[in-house]
């Protein structure tokens, strides 16, 4: 019996959202576009994070020596650095070898040809190469590396410059964040008021028919729960639309991340992860659309 009234009252309020027409599409596209920025907003900000932490472990530190200092020197001090437990390798880089990667890479520049040329001797630093067995490592290291006893035999260290180019991504990711994250809850609250005024609608366009179902009989929960119901289907129908979106999204836009990125970072992210958004976002319609009927019946249906 309790199955049959709960399967009536969820025709009725099916019939609310199909009746409601126009209202029903305008509450679903501002619900759409709130659901789809929210979830934007954090896929960017989850795929950022796991980006900037792949960045982080391909960092490392290039220690360049003065051009005094002598190759057995440079090995020497290869050989003390790797006794500490926070340094996972360490590549001694000779001078000869940088110039080869210089024109490997960049060869065909004729002003390095001409610099080159110019200098007629070999303008580059040996160097040696750390990575650390943590991300988090590198600043001790660094500090390390700048008291220690052989500090005056080194031209630079290009931690700094790493380290500003991170906390700069990490600035752009926290900031992207925040303003996405504040324009999904202004859009939410909008989609909550929308939702709220079509159920009210509904609720002031039955009110004949709630009068007679009290004088009938009807519980107070069996008048209320067509409502209830209308509100759950506006967020369900919006979840469903928005994954539609977010999986058109994904398809024309992720090849598009690898032209920057050089990995299909996101991509991965997307197969480990695309459970998360099929199950979250249909309960937080739901929820939405269910709050939405709950404030409205709270309101305007005196029982």
């Amino acid at each position: 019996m309790k199955i049959l009234k709960i399967y009536r009252t969820f025709r009725e309020g099916l019939k609310n959202f199909v009746r409601n027409g126009w209202v029903s599409l305008a509450t679903i596209s501002v619900m759409v576009l709130s659901l789809y920025i929210m979830s934007v907003t954090v896929s960017l900000g989850f795929a950022g994070r796991s980006a900037l932490e792949t960045i982080e472990k391909q960092l490392n530190i290039s220690i360049y020596f003065e051009l005094d200092v002598e190759e057995a020197r440079v090995l020497e001090i290869q050989s003390e650095l790797e006794q500490y437990q926070e340094i996972a390798s360490i590549e001694f880089v000779s001078k000869d070898e940088a110039l080869d990667r210089l024109l490997e890479t960049d060869g065909e520049n004729e002003d390095i040809r001409k610099a080159l040329d110019e200098i007629g001797t070999n303008p580059l630093w040996h160097s040696l190469v750390i990575r650390a067995v943590d991300p988090s490592q590198y600043e001790s290291i660094d500090a390390t590396l700048k008291s220690s006893v052989f500090a005056n035999e080194i031209d630079s260290i290009n931690y700094d410059r790493n380290k500003a180019v991170i906390a700069r991504l990490n600035m752009f990711l926290v900031a992207l964040q925040k303003i996405g994250l504040a324009t999904a809850l202004v859009f939410l609250m909008i989609s909550i008021l929308i939702t709220y005024n079509a159920v009210r609608l509904t609720l002031f366009s039955q009110r004949k028919e709630f009068e007679i179902m009290r004088l009938v009989g009807a519980s107070n929960l069996y008048i209320k729960l067509p409502s209830i119901f209308e509100g759950m289907l506006y967020g369900l129908v919006a979840s469903l639309v928005t994954l539609l979106f977010l999986g058109l999204s994904g398809y024309y836009l992720l090849p598009l991340t690898e032209v920057f990125v050089g990995e299909k970072v996101f991509y991965s992210i997307l197969i480990s992860y695309w459970w998360i958004p099929v199950i979250a976002l249909p309960l937080l319609g739901i929820f939405l659309g269910m709050l939405s009927s709950w404030i409205a019946i709270r309101k305007y249906l005196k029982i």
